[in-house]
């Protein structure tokens, strides 16, 4: 619903990009139960960047700004990276370069 209300400058942008935002805290407090909250302060900020980093792709591709949008497109693969990283960290268990392909598929 974010994309959409971004890419058609619906009234309700506000609305749905701060509701998309909160999935962020509500996916680190998913790790708190196994693996404390350091790891909830680090998952919620990797993926509130991941979410930013996707609207502002979505902005500059709207806008037509090619350039800003392969750097940003560069910014949010940088910041999958960082996730995969993490959580390879917490759980070595996570095939981290499966878990790559599956991301990359997502980005």
């Amino acid at each position: 619903m974010a994309i959409i209300s971004i890419v058609f400058n619906l009234p309700d942008v506000n609305v749905t990009v701060g509701r998309l935002l909160q999935n962020a805290t509500h996916m680190g407090l998913s790790l708190e139960p196994f693996y404390g909250e350091d790891a909830v302060k680090k998952y919620s900020a990797l993926i509130k960047d991941h979410l930013v980093i996707a609207a502002d792709l979505v902005k500059a591709a709207k806008a037509g700004n090619q350039n800003a949008a392969a750097a940003i497109e560069k910014k949010w693969y940088a910041n999958g990276d960082e996730i995969i990283e993490f959580l390879n960290s917490i759980n070595p268990y996570i095939d981290k370069e499966e878990f790559r392909k599956m991301f990359y598929e997502h980005l």
